[in-house]
């Protein structure tokens, strides 16, 4: 099963997209998180398929946070 990882810092934005995806025919395994800490914390205990990603969280930004991703 696929993963994808829902990065947002608004709770309704996170249920609104996690609704979408678990409406689609095939099943994903779904990892929120509403921090760039969260976001590195999640990757780095498990493999990510897809990311949806705020580009602005609390605690950061997502350029800096995918330049350390990569």
């Amino acid at each position: 099963m696929e993963t994808i990882l829902i990065a947002d810092d608004h709770d309704i934005v996170r249920r609104g997209i996690r609704v979408i995806i678990e409406g689609l025919s095939q099943p994903y395994n779904i990892l929120e998180a509403s921090t760039c800490a969260g976001v590195m914390k999640l990757l780095s205990s498990q493999p990510v398929h897809y990311a949806i990603l705020d580009m602005m969280l609390s605690d950061g930004n997502m350029f800096s946070t995918t330049q350390r991703i990569m």
